[in-house]
């Protein structure tokens, strides 16, 4: 996944933006909020050519196999794919079924031993079968924006601490760069020390009372636990138990607090961006190393014809720039024709068999 803000940087790079102050609406004709309908619209193309295709074993005792969904759950945070319904099914293998030979039915009473097809049919979210059975399935995620609803819980007096996570850390890697962070930027309100077996223990540097009890926040991995209560001679003391990173872990936090302030301390996986305290759109499931030139060229072309349409002569300063609107929008358009070629020519082994 990746911040969308991430790719705003990016396409103002690449269509030539970059010397617009600092890109505010007021002198780039658009917003963000804007910038997002043409990564929408750039996302919906490039999910023709190259969607997330995933393969699922199901075991079904039933005609059909529901599958759960939590894209709707008001506790939403983040979004796994593979915990919701696939968008589209390319294919069912069946693996083992009796009197089923894959991926081709007999005739039960052996009167002909012509193969039939297996058939199967997907009306998300239920995939409906000829028989129970166990059955290996391709199944079609689409790339999409996902919005991350800042956290009610955080105030903006709050103080935050970024915590910067791989997807391959394992318990004890987090824990250790939990302490890293805070002995790197919060030396003169807490030490913090990892402990081993995933575990992280933070002090307070003052000794006192706490401003208000430590919390796991959002996280559902980490549960502070106060091992010595804050008093006039002695500092309050938290320890808390680390799980090896997921993506479930990014943009969630926990607080911790002084006698003064309350911090929260948020994971960002990945070097992606999403500080809780804001609303953050992410794409999923987009690679966030930028490695994916084609994706970031159509999202170029989209803003570049957004922009285009939406000025009748670029200016800078008051004086005009040959570049005009309307010379935007024809380059725009020529570089959505030349990407959809090349997808379709050189990256385009999805493309013949779905379409």
């Amino acid at each position: 996944m990746i911040n969308c803000k991430d790719v705003f940087d990016k396409v103002i790079n690449l269509c030539g933006q970059r010397q617009l102050q600092d890109c505010s609406p007021s002198v780039l004709e658009t917003s963000y909020n804007t910038f997002l309908s043409a990564v929408d619209q750039a996302t919906s193309i490039y999910n023709d050519y190259r969607p997330q295709i995933s393969d699922v074993k199901i075991v079904t005792q039933g005609w059909r196999q529901q599958f759960s969904s939590k894209e709707n759950s008001t506790d939403f945070t983040n979004y796994i794919f593979s915990d919701n319904p696939p968008d589209s099914i390319q294919s069912v293998f069946p693996s083992n079924v009796s009197g089923l030979t894959p991926p081709y039915l007999y005739d039960a009473w052996r009167f002909n031993t012509e193969k039939l097809p297996f058939i199967w049919r997907y009306e998300k979210p239920i995939l409906y079968l000829m028989y129970p059975g166990r059955f290996n399935v391709s199944a079609i995620y689409y790339h999409k924006i996902m919005k991350h609803l800042k956290s009610l819980d955080l105030t903006s007096t709050m103080i935050g601490q970024k915590i910067d996570i791989y997807s391959n850390d394992v318990a004890d890697v987090v824990a250790q760069k939990i302490a890293y962070w805070i002995n790197r930027d919060l030396s003169s309100t807490f030490t913090a020390v990892a402990t081993g077996s995933g575990k992280v223990r933070i002090t307070n540097v003052e000794v006192g009372a706490v401003t208000s009890a430590p919390t796991s926040g959002n996280t559902g991995y980490i549960s502070p636990i106060v091992i010595q209560p804050g008093s006039m001679t002695l500092p309050e003391v938290t320890e808390i138990t680390c799980t090896p990173a997921t993506v479930n872990i990014q943009s969630k936090y926990f607080t911790i607090s002084s006698p003064t302030d309350t911090y929260y301390f948020w994971f960002s996986l990945d070097e992606a961006d999403g500080d809780p305290i804001v609303d953050n759109y992410f794409l999923y499931y987009i690679k966030n190393d930028y490695e994916d030139r084609i994706f970031f060229d159509l999202c170029n072309a989209k803003f570049m014809q957004l922009l285009g349409r939406s000025r009748s002569n670029f200016g800078l300063n008051g004086l005009d720039i040959t570049n005009t609107g309307a010379n935007m929008l024809t380059d725009g358009i020529a570089l959505e024709d030349r990407v959809l070629e090349e997808l379709k020519t050189n990256k385009n082994k999805f493309y013949i068999g779905w379409k």
